[in-house]
């Protein structure tokens, strides 16, 4: 007779169980579907953003301000068409000492009497005002704009600021898309961030990343910044002049420098790279000035100054070891006239106690061109003695060209 397998009372109800658990999943699944598609329909095409904000696929222009969006594609549709590419010619320095060379060496490879340089712009309003870097057109003899739908123009400067960095060109063209300019001051570290432009000539790219810290003061070659936005969006030459985006499609930075360690000269130094962008608000508080006059006038005293190190107090036997000290004065401006000099250690601004540069700055720019500034500085006597003194400058308007200081020895 056939043994029959017997089923047990265990194995019974894991099968009951395992049946139960592929209906609820089935139903479940549907249900999920169905709620879904309700709520595309209330809520758009484009699907839901992280915190609720919805983005339009077919527009791209609903897209989330601070969080988010359902796709970056979306914000970078709502830029690119203000982004341009510029290209510039200028006189080629090193061809006037290479003449000299090839007189004395005549079979010297010759080296071209122009330099091309390549840059990014925004246009920033539709009647062909374009925003850039003064590095990018500084020098140029010839500049020429290139809008993403292919048509060129030759622009000209209308204005130029070296301290923000920043310039304005014009174009003959009318009903540009234009950007819309957001709010720097509203950034916080972590928020998203693309940078667009065109890296090594390769117009409309876009890169993504995240607003790494703010207020950032850097030197880069001859130029010295302040209160820039730090990112770690890829940011290659040609990339300068370009916008830096919000999740919102709104501009809130230039991108105006990369730093890399070039001493580690590997291809993971090289990706590894930091970004920095003028912000926009500041940008915002000369632009009327820039377009209008051409130029920014500021209040100016002539002093450079440097932070004072353990190394730099040992040196020069001064009382502290932490502050600020002026590091040189331009010899004829406001400060050499007014009487302050090379190494007094700068306590107070105007009464107000100082221990930045970028502080002791701030306070002189609240004032206007010919008005008062008064330093309070700690000097050394001809007794060896250090004296407590203050001494009022008359400000001036800052140059366009500032002499660089002289080394110190």
């Amino acid at each position: 007779m056939e043994n029959k397998p017997k089923i047990s009372l265990q194995s019974s109800t894991l099968v009951l169980l395992v049946i139960l658990a592929m209906v609820a999943g089935i139903v479940g699944g549907l249900g999920g579907n169905y709620l879904i598609t309700i709520l595309q329909e209330r809520g758009g095409q484009g699907g839901t953003a992280f915190g609720g904000a919805s983005a339009s696929r077919s527009s791209g222009r609903n897209v989330s301000s601070g969080r988010m969006p359902a796709s970056f594609a979306d914000v970078a549709a709502v830029v690119i068409p203000s982004v341009v590419n510029i290209e510039t010619v200028s006189e080629n320095t090193a061809s006037k000492e290479a003449d000299m060379l090839r007189r004395l060496l005549p079979f010297a490879a010759p080296v071209p009497r122009e330099r091309e340089g390549i840059g990014s712009g925004v246009i920033i309003r539709s009647n062909g005002i374009v925003l850039t870097n003064e590095h990018v057109i500084k020098g140029a003899q010839k500049i020429q704009v290139t809008l993403t739908d292919g048509r060129k123009f030759s622009g000209h400067v209308i204005g130029r600021d070296p301290e923000l960095d920043i310039a304005v060109v014009k174009i003959n063209a009318s009903d540009l898309p234009s950007a819309k300019l957001g709010n720097s001051n509203e950034l916080r570290p972590g928020d998203w961030a693309l940078a667009v432009g065109s890296p090594l000539g390769l117009s409309s790219s876009v890169t993504l990343g995240v607003v790494s810290a703010l207020n950032r003061p850097i030197h880069v070659e001859d130029r010295s910044y302040t209160d820039l936005i730090q990112t770690d969006t890829a940011i290659s030459p040609g990339n300068s002049g370009g916008p830096l985006v919000n999740a919102a499609g709104e501009i809130v930075g230039l991108n105006t420098a990369m730093q890399i360690d070039m001493q580690r000269a590997t291809l993971g130094a090289a990706a590894a790279r930091i970004g920095f962008s003028v912000p926009i608000d500041t940008i915002k508080e000369v632009l009327d000035q820039l377009v209008r006059s051409g130029k920014v006038v500021r209040p100016w005293v002539g002093i450079s100054m440097r932070l004072i190190t353990d190394d730099y107090a040992k040196r020069w036997e001064l009382p502290v070891k932490e502050g600020i000290a002026i590091g040189d004065v331009l010899k004829g401006g406001p400060a050499d006239r007014a009487g302050l000099y090379a190494r007094d250690i700068i306590l107070k601004v105007d009464g107000q106690a100082v221990k930045k540069m970028e502080q002791i700055q701030k306070l002189v720019r609240r004032h206007r061109v010919g008005e008062e500034v008064v330093f309070e500085v700690n000097r050394e006597s001809a007794n060896g003695k250090w004296r407590i003194r203050e001494v009022k400058v008359k400000t001036a308007e800052m140059p366009q060209e500032l002499p660089q200081p002289p080394e110190e020895k």
